[in-house]
């Protein structure tokens, strides 16, 4: 049996050989079932920075109203993981890395803010007060977790018309 990462290997057979060959990855409609059996979403015309801005109120389906400060784009590599941290693509475990693995999958952060938090003087915020919300993904015209398993879901409160509290924030993507 082929087990998905090294990891859980150990844990279930752990005599049994390494197997470093895996399947492709596949595209299902907005899925990518990575070679290790992760499904991620992926983004198609329509991106996160498309729907937010700094400057919305925000609410997700675990929490309260929220501020954007600021949306941050993050690129991960769909290869499957080796060991516990390191990707088959890195070459960390063979010298010859298999590169045909190699799929990069932009997700997108948001810098947050509590409504109930007061600006400073020149109307930025202390860094100690950002929350962070990580890896989403635009489908359609909504806000999903990359991966397919999590349920965990953004909603746009006030777009458009921003919060007088972040009025100052300008967009910012990386």
């Amino acid at each position: 049996m082929m087990y998905p990462n090294e990891y859980l290997r150990d844990l279930n057979a752990p005599d049994a050989p390494i197997d470093y060959e895996w399947p492709m990855w596949k595209e299902e409609g907005d899925i990518l079932v990575l070679p290790d059996g992760y499904r991620w979403r992926i983004e198609r015309t329509v991106r996160v920075p498309d729907l937010i801005k700094p400057g919305d109120i925000i609410r997700t389906s675990w929490s309260g109203k929220s501020g954007v400060i600021k949306v941050n784009r993050h690129i991960s590599c769909a290869c499957p993981v080796i060991g516990y941290f390191d990707k088959l693509c890195d070459g960390n475990y063979r010298i010859d890395a298999e590169r045909k693995y190699h799929r990069e999958v932009i997700s997108w952060g948001l810098i947050i803010v509590g409504m109930n938090v007061k600006p400073n003087k020149d109307g930025t915020f202390r860094e100690t007060e950002y929350g962070w919300i990580n890896d989403f993904v635009a489908v359609g015209d909504r806000i999903l977790h990359l991966f397919e398993n999590n349920k965990d879901e953004v909603f746009i409160i006030e777009q458009g018309k921003r919060h007088k509290k972040l009025a100052p924030f300008q967009p910012e993507l990386l």
